[in-house]
């Protein structure tokens, strides 16, 4: 394994992590995500074993978990430190990278069994690659275990223009082009490091023709289809990020934090009075809003959009109690009090300026 991991091996291994991560917010390189993929496969080719592909793999995308969320656990690292965040942090930076590695080596059994045996073109088996990285994304929304935030896709979230077609395909979308893109870039790596390129030949031509269409292809979408829309129908909305602890946040400044946000919305709607809505971010206010020990606070911010005659869209935690017992999940959390059996999730709520009580979406 050290033999094979020479500088060369090991420079390419740190570049596609490095590519990869940056290419997440915040940070605006999202077009490295492409020579990511293209090093990415260029490292499948090179290697020659399945255990060479698998420690390389897992290192490409450990070195991109680094870069993207190692916040994760750095964010636990502070005053009142919570160790189970911190170790959480360290699991996900450890763990996450094996749920990229399969559609690697899968690929790279494809193109080692199948490729190989095909002399007339055995780069074909290289478009397979769109279709399993896409799938494995797809895949891995499938289970309990969901963490999304280094799927392909999402690293074109400052690129709105360009990823318009979402609207249709959803993040599967974006990131199959972004794959294919990566494996039409390698195509053209590989014919031009291997001398089979002549600039101005009919089949160049069109290779490189067809790279740069398959690029262009969501800006001429969005060219044709989604135009801009006339002033009219725009409206400006007010976005509050706060700067909270999340920890105390649920703990014992619970009782504050309603109020400072209070503050900041009236703060906003007086800075521009044009607004038409304020929108606050997850789990924003930590209050259970349909329970009624939270009505005094409900009551706090709906009297407030009435005032200002000013919806607010927040995120909320919200709880089910199931009714029917029995037919409650298995993994159903069950109240220490009551024994009763109910959930937890995160929800969006909206809050209308409407005079009606009943107010809450």
């Amino acid at each position: 394994m050290f033999k094979k991991f020479n500088r060369k091996s090991l420079i390419l291994t740190l570049a596609a992590g490095l590519f990869y991560g940056l290419s997440f917010p915040p940070i605006n390189f999202s077009y490295l995500i492409f020579f990511s993929f293209v090093i990415l496969l260029d490292i499948t080719f090179r290697c020659r074993s399945f255990k060479e592909i698998f420690i390389r793999s897992y290192f490409v995308f450990f070195t991109a978990g680094l870069v993207a969320i190692s916040w994760i656990t750095f964010s636990g690292m502070r005053q009142d430190a919570d160790s189970f965040l911190i170790f959480a942090g360290i699991f996900v930076l450890i763990v996450y990278p094996l749920f990229f590695v399969p559609p690697v080596i899968l690929f790279y059994y494809i193109n080692r069994n199948l490729a190989a045996r095909n002399p007339l073109n055995p780069n074909l088996y290289l478009f397979i690659f769109p279709f399993l990285w896409t799938g494995f994304e797809y895949l891995q929304t499938q289970g309990q275990i969901n963490f999304p935030w280094l799927f392909a896709g999402n690293t074109q979230t400052y690129n709105l223009s360009k990823i318009q077609f979402a609207e249709y395909t959803g993040l599967f979308g974006v990131s199959f082009w972004i794959s294919f893109t990566g494996a039409c870039l390698f195509f053209l790596y590989k014919r031009i490091s291997t001398g089979d390129w002549k600039l101005l030949s009919a089949k160049s031509v069109i290779t490189f023709s067809a790279i740069v269409l398959i690029f262009f292809l969501p800006d001429i979408y969005t060219s044709y289809f989604k135009r801009e829309l006339p002033d009219a129908d725009k409206i400006k909305i007010g976005i509050i990020q706060p700067n909270i602890n999340p920890w105390k946040k649920w703990s014992g400044t619970q009782n504050d934090l309603i109020y400072s946000y209070t503050d900041m919305i009236r703060k906003i709607h007086a800075d521009d009075s044009t607004i038409k809505m304020v929108l606050l971010p997850e789990t924003a206010l930590a209050y259970y809003f349909r329970e009624k020990r939270f009505e005094e606070r409900y009551a706090i911010i709906k009297d407030l959009c009435d005032s200002l005659n000013l919806p607010l869209l927040t995120g909320t935690p919200d709880l089910q109690i199931y009714e029917d017992q029995s037919k409650a999940p298995n993994d159903a959390k069950i109240m220490m009090r009551t024994g009763l059996k109910y959930d937890t999730y995160n929800s969006a709520v909206l809050f209308e300026p409407l005079k009606e009580k009943n107010n809450l979406q």
